[in-house]
C-alpha cells in the first residue's frame, strides 16, 4: 500500500495542480455547502449529523436519491480524488478549504465495492461540515465519536428519512432480502447500510440479521459476512466497513456510477484555450502523453 506520507504528497500535487488550473480559467467553484456548517451551530449536538444531512440535500437541491455523488460534490466547490489503493483498511479521507480544499479523497481500489466509494464520498462530506475545526495533518488515529458522526451523516444524506420512509412503505410486500436489494439500488447503497436503516425502524430489528442471513442462505446456499447472530445487530455490523469488497455486495453498482468529471472538463478547456499543453495537461491527469493524446481525439465534439 501507498504510505500515509506518500498518499499525502500525491493529494497535495492534485490540489496544487486543480487549483492552478481553476486559476487559470477563472474557474474557482464556491463552496456552497459553508452554509451548512454556519446553520449547525445552534442545533444540539446529538441531533447535528441528521441535520447537517438535510441542510446538505437542501443547498445542493437533491429532492430525490443522489444519482451522481461525484456531481453534487463537484457542483458544490468539493474536489474529488479517486486513488486507487491495494488496501481493504483505507476508504477514504477529506481536506479542509485552508490546505487547498475543500477536497474528498476515495478509495477506488477494484476490489472495494462502488457502494463503498459512495458511502465514503458522503462520509468525508460529513467530516468537511461537521468537523471542520478538527483538521490536523500530524493526527493518525481516527476519533470514533467523529467517525460514527460522519457515518450517520452519510446515511442520511444518502437515505433521507421521508425518501426512504416511503421507498421501504412501498417495498413492504416483498420478501426482506429482495425488499433490501430494491432500496440498494435506489439509494445507491449496501445491504448492510439498508438493512440497519430498517432495523432501526422496526420493534424486532435485532432479529433481522438472522431472519436476512437465513432468506439469503434459502436462495443461495450461503450467507453474507460473518455468521447469523440474530440477537447480535448494532451500527458496527452496517456501516460498511468491515465488508466492503465487491464480492460481499450482492447486485452491486457498477464504476460508472462514480465519476469524477470536473477537472477532466477543465483540463479541456485548458487545452483548447492554449492555457497549458497537452504534456501539462498530461501531467494533471495523471497520465503519459500517448494516453493524454488518445483522450483528446475522443473528446466529443
Amino acid at each position: 500500500m501507498t504510505t500515509r506520507g506518500e498518499l499525502l504528497a500525491d493529494v497535495a500535487r492534485w490540489l496544487d495542480d486543480y487549483n492552478e488550473i481553476e486559476g487559470l480559467l477563472g474557474a474557482r467553484e464556491k463552496f456552497k455547502f459553508a452554509a451548512v456548517t454556519d446553520k449547525l451551530k445552534a442545533v444540539p449536538k446529538a441531533e447535528r449529523a441528521k441535520k447537517a444531512a438535510e441542510l446538505a440535500r437542501t443547498v445542493s437541491g437533491q429532492g430525490g436519491a443522489i444519482r451522481d455523488i461525484c456531481g453534487v460534490l463537484e457542483k458544490n466547490g468539493v474536489k474529488v480524488f479517486t486513488p486507487k489503493l491495494a488496501s481493504e483498511g483505507f476508504f477514504g479521507l477529506s481536506v479542509a478549504a485552508k490546505d487547498g480544499g475543500p477536497a474528498v479523497v476515495v478509495n477506488v481500489w477494484e476490489r472495494l465495492s462502488v457502494e463503498r466509494w459512495i458511502f465514503t464520498a458522503a462520509h468525508e462530506l460529513g467530516h468537511l461540515l461537521l468537523h471542520f475545526d478538527a483538521y490536523d495533518v500530524t493526527q493518525t488515529e481516527e476519533d470514533i465519536s467523529q467517525e460514527k458522526e460522519a457515518d450517520t451523516f452519510a446515511s442520511h444524506f444518502l437515505m433521507p428519512e421521508a425518501l426512504f420512509d416511503s421507498a421501504l412503505e412501498e417495498a413492504r410486500g416483498l420478501p426482506l432480502v429482495r425488499a433490501v436489494f430494491k432500496l440498494k439500488r435506489i439509494f445507491g447503497t449496501s445491504w448492510q447500510s439498508v438493512l440497519y436503516r430498517i432495523a432501526s425502524k422496526s420493534p424486532d430489528g435485532g432479529k433481522l440479521w438472522g431472519r436476512f442471513q437465513g432468506e439469503y442462505r434459502q436462495q443461495t446456499g450461503h450467507t453474507l459476512g460473518k455468521a447469523d447472530e440474530p440477537d447480535g445487530l448494532g451500527a458496527g455490523e452496517f456501516r460498511g466497513q468491515p465488508k466492503a469488497k465487491v464480492a460481499d455486495e450482492p447486485e452491486h453498482l457498477v464504476e460508472g456510477d462514480f465519476i469524477e468529471e470536473r477537472l477532466y472538463r477543465l483540463v479541456r478547456r485548458a487545452v483548447e484555450e492554449e492555457e497549458i499543453s497537452l504534456s501539462r495537461a498530461a501531467e494533471v491527469l495523471g497520465m503519459d502523453i500517448e494516453s493524454m493524446r488518445n483522450l483528446s481525439n475522443s473528446w466529443i465534439a
